[in-house]
Order: structure tokens, then sequence, then C-alpha cells
């Protein structure tokens, strides 16, 4: 008799618009939990964890099924030069290696949130024509979203950037959530452009690269705080800014705010 994993959770479905309940149905195969949510059973077997999470993936997609990687924990992931057309849900999942995502085209939700991301991410080049969440998700080494396109609104507020978080020549459509976000490497925004609303407030700044950011919508950074250097020299903010209460440190040499 195949034991199911044990593992339960709850997630939004952003589709429906409601609270669902996300059983595992993956076969047991230690303590009551699958090769996925085993918190150790990765380290033993990469090469088993990836190539069945690749092949859940691909046959999700050409389903057209919700791809609900909950709670997993990955050794690596690879969805480079790819079309997907449904929801990905990896919330609370943690990923151990690189995280290769870019210069793919992501059509529905994506849902990060609670992640912890071990190893670099790479979302280089690419397009997402719906909303995306990395809330309070954790990026241990570098985030690479370099040239990306969001179409649709961005929520990464809480989130902590261990090492650097790469946004540079990113294109932002609506609204986009960096509230109380921790960036502890460089935050480069350089030649970013954000078409609406941007929520920065009560975010941490080790190193902030504006460097001709161009602002279309309201820019908030309310209780902002520069630890170290900032940089804003040519941005254009046209519908407005807030630096109220922001702190700034003693050494005020590299700091050049608008």
């Amino acid at each position: 008799m195949v034991v199911s994993c044990s593992f339960r959770d709850e997630f939004f479905d952003h589709l429906e618009g409601s609270q669902r309940k996300y059983e595992c149905d993956e076969p047991a195969v230690k303590d009551g939990l699958c090769i996925f949510h085993h918190p150790e059973y990765w380290r033993n077997n990469p090469d088993e964890v990836r190539e069945e999470l690749q092949r859940k993936i691909e046959e999700a997609i050409e389903k057209g099924e919700y791809v609900i990687c909950i709670g997993y924990n990955i050794p690596e992931i690879n969805l480079t030069n790819k079309k997907i057309d449904v929801p990905f849900y990896f919330m609370s999942a943690n990923i151990y290696g690189k995280a290769q995502l870019g210069r793919s085209i992501y059509y529905s939700f994506i849902d990060f949130s609670m992640a912890i991301f071990h190893g670099e991410i790479v979302f280089n080049s690419s397009k997402f024509h719906n909303n995306v969440y990395f809330s309070f998700a954790n990026f241990k080494k570098n985030a690479y979203f370099r040239m990306a396109e969001f179409k649709g609104k961005v929520d990464f507020n809480n989130a902590k950037f261990e090492r650097d978080a790469i946004f540079w020549a990113c294109k932002f459509e609506k609204e986009a959530d960096f509230s109380s976000v921790e960036f502890r490497g460089s935050a480069d925004f350089r030649l970013t452009s954000f078409s609406r609303e941007v929520d920065f407030s009560s975010s941490i700044f080790e190193i902030a690269r504006f460097y001709e950011t161009n602002f279309k919508g309201y820019a908030n950074f309310g209780y902002a705080k520069f630890t170290s250097k900032a940089n804003f020299k040519r941005a254009t903010f046209k519908a407005g800014k807030n630096f109220s209460n922001i702190s700034l440190p003693k050494n005020k040499s590299e700091i050049i705010l608008p």
C-alpha cells in the first residue's frame, strides 16, 4: 500500500481569488514525507529530486495545470527559455542551488512568497505578464532580474536580499511594492522604469543605485534607511516623490538624493 506524503498547507489561489487547501499526493519515502517535502532527502538524492521536479513541472505545463511546489526542498531548478502559461506556486520553498529562470515568458501568476533562495536566482530578460509575488522571500545570494519586464503588479514587501539585488534596466508597468525590504548588498535599479506607483517605504538600503531611474508614477521612500551609499543622480520623478523621515549615515559624502 502506497502512503501519501503527510504535508498539508493552505494557499491563496490568485486565479480563483480564494483560499485553498493543499494536500501533497506524492508518495512518502521517509518520515511520512515525499522526496520534495522531506528536509534532508534532496541532499543524498539531488539528481532524483531534480529530474522528478523537472518532469513534474513540464507535465503540468503540458496539461495546463497549476504548478504547486509549496514547501518543497529543491537542489536547483532550470526553466530557462520557456513559455509558461500556468500559475506557479512555490511559497515557503527552499531552493538550495542555482535557480535559473531567465529569458522565459510567464503568462500567469508566480508566487514565491516566503521562499528561501540559498543559491543565486536568475530572472534576467524574463517577461511577466501577470502579477508576481515575492513577499517575505529571503535571497541569500545574488538575485538577478536584469532587463526583466513586469506587466502585472509586483510584490516584494518584507523580502530580504542578503547579497546584491540587480534590477538594472527593468520595466515595471504597474504598481510595485518594495516596502520594508532589506537590501544588504547593492540595490541596483539603474536605468529602470516605473510606470506606476512604487513603494520603497521603510526599506533598508546598504547601497542604493537609482542612477537615471525613471519614476513615472508616485515614488514613496518615506522612512527608508540609507546606511552607506545612495545615488539618485539624474533620476526623474514625474508624479511626485516622498523622502520624508528618511535615515542617513553620519558620513553623507556618498549620498546623492534627488
